[in-house]
């Protein structure tokens, strides 16, 4: 093994992107949740894209489908890895950019929810029966290198722009 890439049993070399960056000495590692390590709620940009292109179709600003779903995609793009209620202030003024009155953003961000939440019912139940492993929905490798960093006595931390209890 070099010193630019580490290797996962069972998989290929990961390219060590910074390899000016001292190795050792670490006391802990945070971690994003959803599409990290957790595939639980893959898909999330295919309902909140099109919710959102919906509720500014329904603005009637002359824009195609194809135009506000750019607008959409680049700013869901742009905000992902932040919490989703600014994906949803973000909605808030583009209807205002358009001549319409936004409800509050939470409204938009529940209505998201519900719908993610409808989508992914079926995985969570799988999960809660023990019909699904929970590795089937990890991304993978990921089980190998929590544990791997926690047999070294790192402390291990996940962050999450998903509410505290979707992340639960």
């Amino acid at each position: 093994m070099t010193a630019t890439q580490a290797f996962l049993p069972g998989s290929r070399a990961i390219e060590q992107i910074c390899p000016d960056v001292p190795c050792g000495g670490y006391h802990s590692v945070i971690f994003d949740f959803d599409g990290t390590l957790s595939l639980i709620r893959q898909g999330w940009r295919e309902i909140m894209i099109p919710m959102m292109v919906d509720v500014l179709n329904e603005l009637n600003s002359g824009e195609s489908d194809a135009e506000l779903e750019a607008v959409v995609t680049e700013f869901v793009d742009r905000l992902t890895g932040k919490q989703t209620i600014y994906q949803m202030i973000q909605l808030c003024e583009e209807i205002e950019k358009r001549g319409g009155k936004p409800e509050a953003p939470l409204v938009y961000k529940k209505r998201f929810n519900d719908l993610l939440n409808a989508h992914i019912l079926c995985r969570i139940q799988s999960l809660e029966t023990g019909a699904v492993c929970p590795d089937e929905l990890m991304v993978l490798g990921a089980r190998n290198v929590l544990e791997n960093l926690f047999g070294r006595g790192l402390v291990l931390y996940l962050a999450s722009g998903t509410d505290y209890g979707y992340v639960l």
